[in-house]
């Protein structure tokens, strides 16, 4: 199984991944929340993790919640997987504000 890493980063938070082939799909799980999403093509995982943290930080936030607090961290096999990883590089990402690192096992 391939595994790969991004850290996506904010002005406030640093969100990080841990991004993985299963089923014939790619999957893209946050570690310090427990969110995941998938998509076909591992290139739209970025853009994706981003608009569903971003949505539910909105959505959070219109409920008068902080951002993401009633997430708990990702289990401890995705951290394992993010720790066994080695970097690849830098992938370039358009949305403004994030930034992306890539690594793979």
């Amino acid at each position: 199984m391939m595994m790969t890493v991004r850290a996506m980063e904010t002005a406030d938070t640093t969100f990080r991944a841990v991004i993985f082939f299963d089923r014939g799909w790619w999957v893209a799980q946050c570690l310090e929340v427990d969110i995941c999403v998938a998509a076909r093509r591992r290139e739209a995982l970025p853009k994706k993790m981003a608009r569903q943290l971003r949505g539910q930080a909105a959505l959070d936030v219109s409920r008068g919640k902080r951002p993401l607090e009633s997430f708990p961290r990702s289990p401890e096999r995705f951290w394992r997987m993010y720790s066994e990883a080695q970097p690849l590089g830098t992938t370039p990402h358009d949305d403004k504000g994030l930034s992306f690192l890539e690594a793979s096992k």
